[in-house]
């Protein structure tokens, strides 16, 4: 009693990663679909998933410091995909690349096995998240983004992507 079954990898190596001559480093893009329906439409999970994407992906976060902290590449983060209904790990500038998305993805189990994250972690998080929303809103590239999901969710006015987006102040470490 007590043991857990043995789960499939959270995210499955299905791509070939082929180094380049005269390169000392490389990128790396990995992704993963979420289950149907997609996230997006429950905005309690949509917002637990972001805002536990932007604590791993913060610098000094479990990502920063499994990943650059031990030198295996200059950077690591973990997004949520709305759009797509996926995640995606990004490591840019390996060292090591084996190494790099072990440890990275040792992070990712750790966090999804975990309970909750630390009430700071989860206010720095959140901070994060919505500078980022709220900071970008005017780049074009942000003005598409934000009008497909607007028009996949079905809204038609500012006012509900605004309370939609001001949802994420209501989730708690529990939903996390």
């Amino acid at each position: 009693e007590g043991s857990r079954p043995s789960a499939p990898p959270l995210l499955p190596l299905r791509y070939l990663v082929v180094g380049c001559a005269g390169s000392d480093t490389a990128n790396v893009h990995l992704g993963a679909d979420l289950p149907m329906p997609p996230l997006a439409l429950d905005a309690t999970k949509t917002g637990a998933l972001r805002l536990l994407c932007e604590a791993l992906s913060m610098m000094e976060g479990a990502l920063c410091m499994a990943v650059r902290g031990k030198g295996l590449a200059y950077g690591a983060s973990v997004s949520f995909l709305p759009n797509e209904n996926s995640v995606s790990l990004d490591l840019w500038e390996c060292t090591n690349v084996k190494k790099a998305v072990e440890a990275a993805l040792e992070v990712i189990r750790d966090a999804a096995e975990s309970d909750s994250l630390a009430p700071f972690q989860l206010d720095n998080a959140r901070g994060a998240l919505v500078f980022s929303l709220k900071g970008k809103r005017a780049t074009p590239t942000s003005v598409v983004a934000a009008a497909v999901g607007s028009a996949c969710r079905g809204w038609r006015t500012a006012a509900e992507v605004l309370e939609w987006e001001n949802l994420i102040g209501s989730v708690t470490e529990k939903d996390v």
